[in-house]
């Protein structure tokens, strides 16, 4: 009886071998051919580092708007991670951080480090007198500089964020066009229920209104 990694193994290898061919034609110059197997494997593992893979393959073949709705998802998929949100600013998305540098600690390297603190901090006020007052204020300090990233970072992946794949405009409830979207506009969903085959979303500056649903999924 063959054993269950064996099966996985066996199982996983042609969708490994189909992502080194992808890499090996990015890296020789054609994005674009990798785009199937690198979607293929985003869908399968949805691993944030894939889908980051993915939207860079599709930025460097062109396809803006595809690009920024797989930027996106890997965003979604880790939101403290800061290379997804670099890499939507380098495609001039607006994308910012809304908080600023205040959300750097809380969500960088430093992030476990400063938890690591609060916490032996904590713990020494708890447990020991000597020492109590300072050990209270190091934790409070190290907490209200971790604090402003992890709230951003939770915040952040609650949002339905979402992109335009193709030229496309934003209707009103009575389907006539508000404005023009072109593609790679980030915009969020306001909600998942669909009327005629479209979504209800809203604009970075709170313009609310109907865009196409097709217009906001992206294929290879």
């Amino acid at each position: 009886m063959i054993r269950l990694p064996l099966c996985l193994m066996l199982l996983a290898l042609p969708l490994l071998l189909s992502a080194s061919d992808a890499y090996d034609a990015w890296a020789a110059g054609r994005p674009a051919e990798a785009l199937p197997a690198l979607h293929a494997t985003a869908l399968a593992g949805g691993r944030w580092d894939a889908w980051l893979d993915l939207g860079l393959a599709a930025a460097d073949a062109g396809r803006r708007g595809p690009a920024v709705a797989w930027l996106v998802a890997a965003h979604r998929h880790a939101p403290q991670r800061p290379e997804p949100r670099q890499a939507l600013a380098a495609l001039g998305t607006g994308w910012i951080e809304r908080l600023g540098p205040a959300t750097w600690p809380g969500t960088g390297q430093a992030a476990l480090p400063l938890a690591l603190l609060a916490g032996v901090a904590f713990g020494w006020a708890i447990g020991w007198r000597r020492g109590r007052g300072a050990a209270l204020v190091i934790g409070v300090l190290a907490l209200a500089v971790l604090l402003p990233g992890v709230l951003a970072t939770s915040a952040d992946g609650r949002i339905a964020w979402a992109a335009t794949t193709a030229d496309t405009a934003l209707l009103d409830a009575s389907g006539r066009p508000l404005r023009t979207l072109p593609a790679g506009t980030l915009l969020t969903r306001v909600t998942s229920s669909a009327w005629a085959g479209h979504d209800a979303v809203r604009l970075g500056d709170g313009t609310a209104g109907w865009v196409p649903a097709a217009d906001l999924g992206a294929e290879p």
